[in-house]
């Protein structure tokens, strides 16, 4: 009983310890790079009306193209961009934000898995990649796409825990 709390009590300090550290580099100089072609299209599509955000239109002198990503990054973009401004920083924290978040998921899916352990190395592998590091720092949709990914793991070996007949109805079996 006691013992099993303490290691439940250290398993959060660990992983809100790796989501610190995760938070800490990826804030970090943010805003060091300029920002690039792709990131001025994202700025671009998220400042577009809120129709052509969601029929992914681009238009460009005149010329409408479609754009393959779909909507949901630009679209909180958009609304993050209304609270919190133009500068490079401001909007690049919200993938930042994004690339935290996946840490405590990563522990989170780890353990849902395999194990507490398991659950801890993998969250403390993201926190250091320095691919998910760079990517979370783009003013791009890679950590959004990257979180909600785990999102959607995580709840799918929930779902293929639960019931049949809870799952039935969603087609999982």
């Amino acid at each position: 009983g006691a013992a099993r709390v303490d290691v439940a009590r250290l398993t959060l300090w660990l992983v809100a310890g790796l989501t610190l550290l995760a938070f800490g580099l990826r804030v970090y100089w943010l805003d060091g790079q300029s920002m690039w072609s792709d990131e001025g299209l994202s700025l671009y599509r998220a400042s577009q009306p809120l129709g052509d955000i969601l029929a992914n239109t681009i238009t460009v002198d005149g010329v409408v193209t479609r754009d393959t990503t779909p909507p949901t990054y630009f679209l909180l973009l958009a609304g993050w961009r209304a609270v919190v401004g133009d500068s490079i920083y401001a909007l690049r924290f919200l993938g930042a934000a994004f690339g935290v978040l996946a840490v405590p998921l990563m522990f989170a899916l780890g353990k849902r898995l395999f194990s507490p352990l398991v659950g801890a190395l993998a969250a403390l592998l993201m926190a250091v990649s320095p691919f998910h590091i760079f990517y979370s720092q783009e003013l791009r949709n890679y950590s959004l796409f990257v979180t909600l990914s785990l999102v959607s793991v995580w709840l799918t070996s929930r779902l293929r825990g639960a019931p049949r007949h809870r799952r039935a109805h969603l087609g999982i079996t």
